[in-house]
């Protein structure tokens, strides 16, 4: 009786859609698994951007401006609330659908990676950037907090494709400069250092495109600016007017020298890269810049290549120039113009030492995605972690029972945005009301954050309600959250 034999021309065949579809679920898991827990960042941002969405879908307050920027007078488009919207209706607000959502709109970049490796050179190019993406502790940390500028580096994906395919005549000018003015747009700093760096690196290597493809192209980056530019019209040009003052006047220089700041600079996107693509191991990081600099002849011979790396140059060269604090959430495009750069110079070490470079990825991959880390012991999360902030809330509502009360919170962020907003989305969904914040209550309770740099004014802030009740309960609760309840005797 003959015996049958497993065929495997069927997964030869489909060996590339079959090894994305391994680095896509990986991407999904380690953005997502964390999110369905809780464990993701709940901060002031994040609760400015829920009570502003809140305000346009129950308020039906449609608004032309997105979140305020470090710039007086200065806002972020409004693209992001309006991406958003559609998301905080369908699941009515809560956060971790919300959150859950971005991360598989983040997991999504895994995809476009190995479109822009195969643009490139082929589908093998594809899945190494496709790989080093799934597992980079870089794309999985801004994939899984839901944060504008944490759509940068999926839009700087989509800039390169296009790119490409623009340098191989396939597709206008008009979609490049339309994902230029969409990372303008929802991240205004690193759209001012990057955009005009982008243009001048055009122009040196000789790939401006004609002046009808220009116009064209100022039309698709314009059109993220139509809301912004309606809202200037209606109120006297005032971000223009900012903004212009801001440039004029600084107030955010820092004092470094040009050789400190250079320093600073460097040492800033190389601590980048290595967490990006090394998980932060500097010696594992000068390996694969060995690598690179091995096979930096063929890498100068593919166009697109080349432009990236008088990009990346005059980039670097713009940020040594700026005076300004340099947040990281500034560059998070670099990992991305970097991406295509160390794929190459993998795809070429194992075009040379085949078994020898199936060894190298894998070991990095793996590396990257840190596989005991599943074995450890289970994060508690911090005061920051919406599983902790949550879990505060519905306590609070516990020891209420139904009876009004007030909230103040000591947050090192000043503002408790992210307290305002759970206490309205869950007071109001589960007890159908929510912390009296106008009108002085019987029963007070205190949510006290951590605050390690300032302890000055953390001391000061509960001398100034030393005489606020009488103290009837306390806990602390995972994260170093301390909750009070007091008493007071109304009148």
């Amino acid at each position: 009786m003959a015996q049958k034999t497993f065929d495997l021309s069927w997964i030869k065949k489909h060996k590339s859609i079959l090894l994305l579809s391994l680095f896509v679920g990986i991407g999904i898991y380690t953005r997502l698994s964390g999110t369905i827990h809780g464990f993701f960042a709940f901060t002031y941002d994040q609760g400015k951007d829920f009570l502003a969405l809140d305000d346009i879908v129950n308020g039906r307050h449609l608004t032309l401006i997105g979140p305020t920027t470090g710039i007086d007078g200065v806002f972020h488009g409004v693209w992001w609330y309006w991406l958003l919207v559609p998301l905080f209706w369908i699941f009515k607000g809560d956060p971790v659908w919300l959150v859950a959502s971005f991360n598989l709109i983040s997991a999504a970049s895994i995809v476009l990676a190995f479109i822009l490796g195969k643009e490139l050179v082929d589908e093998r190019l594809g899945l190494i950037l496709a790989g080093l993406m799934s597992v980079s502790p870089f794309y999985i940390s801004t994939g899984a907090q839901l944060w504008h500028p944490n759509l940068v580096p999926l839009l700087m994906l989509l800039l390169l494709i296009s790119l490409v395919k623009y340098q191989k005549g396939r597709w206008p000018w008009f979609w490049v400069a339309a994902v230029l003015g969409a990372i303008f747009e929802f991240e205004l700093a690193a759209g001012i250092l990057f955009v005009p760096v982008f243009g001048l690196t055009l122009v040196l290597t000789r790939q401006l495109p004609k002046m009808k493809q220009l116009i064209l192209g100022g039309a698709g980056f314009d059109f993220w600016l139509i809301p912004r530019l309606i809202f200037e019209m209606r109120h006297s040009w005032i971000q223009t007017y900012s903004l212009f003052k801001f440039l004029t006047h600084p107030t955010l220089v820092n004092q470094m020298s040009l050789l400190v700041r250079l320093s600073d600079r460097i040492q800033t996107i190389t601590n980048l890269l290595a967490y990006a693509f090394v998980n932060s191991n500097k010696l594992i990081g000068i390996i694969l810049l060995i690598m690179i600099m091995a096979g930096g002849k063929e890498i100068s011979k593919q166009k697109t290549l080349r432009f990236l790396l008088v990009l990346i140059c005059l980039l670097g060269i713009n940020l040594v120039i700026y005076q300004g604090t340099l947040w990281e959430y500034y560059i998070n495009m670099f990992p991305t113009l970097v991406l295509p750069l160390i794929g190459m110079g993998l795809y070429i070490f194992v075009k040379k030492y085949r078994i020898w470079g199936g060894v190298i990825i894998s070991s990095l991959l793996l590396y990257n995605l840190a596989p005991w880390r599943f074995f450890a012991k289970p994060w508690a999360g911090d005061a920051s972690s919406y599983k902790n902030e949550i879990r505060v809330v519905e306590t609070v509502y516990q020891r209420a029972s139904g009876k009004p009360f007030n909230v103040q919170v000591y947050s090192p962020s000043v503002i408790d945005y992210n307290y305002h907003y759970l206490f309205k989305w869950y007071g109001n969904k589960e007890y159908a009301f929510t912390a009296d914040r106008d009108d002085e209550q019987a029963t007070v309770f205190y949510i006290i954050e951590p605050d390690p740099w300032k302890t000055g004014r953390l001391r000061s802030w509960l001398a100034e309600r030393e005489g606020d009740g009488q103290l009837i309960w306390q806990q602390i609760f995972p994260g170093e959250i301390e909750v009070w309840e007091k008493l007071r005797v109304m009148n």
